[in-house]
């Protein structure tokens, strides 16, 4: 994981790749600095995913783009990667667990849910919704 608070996330996650940077970036916040970090770290004619559903309208620098040679992309569905990453889940290979945020309950969804994670994104990653 890269604390951009602590160090140049750009040059962290380059060296985590071997120097170059990822084949691919996904962008997963909906947060303006997180996709200028993933244009700028992946890899020259790496491509960048943008995964989140964004609260607002946001600017990149097309020249960014050009001068890499990277790709961005948009994508809505997960196509079969539920299986896999359950499976990861149940046999507990990654640790989900600091990128719960906050529990709602099921009452609690469009204004404890759905209103939080736009209006407070910087402080959320996921909010959990229990019946």
């Amino acid at each position: 994981m890269v604390d951009g608070t602590r160090e140049d996330a750009v040059d962290a996650v380059r060296a985590e790749a071997g120097g170059l940077g990822p084949d691919v970036a996904f962008e997963c916040a909906g947060i303006p600095a997180v996709l200028n970090i993933a244009l700028h770290a992946v890899k020259r004619t790496g491509t960048v995913v943008n995964v989140a559903i964004w609260g607002a309208p946001t600017q990149i620098h097309l020249n960014d783009l050009v001068f890499s040679e990277a790709y961005l992309t948009g994508i809505i569905g997960y196509l079969g990667d539920h299986p896999a990453t359950i499976g990861l889940l149940a046999d507990d290979l990654i640790d989900v667990g600091f990128f719960i945020t906050k529990r709602i309950r099921l009452d609690e969804l469009v204004d404890g849910g759905f209103h939080e994670l736009i209006q407070n994104k910087d402080e959320h990653v996921k909010v959990l919704v229990q019946p």
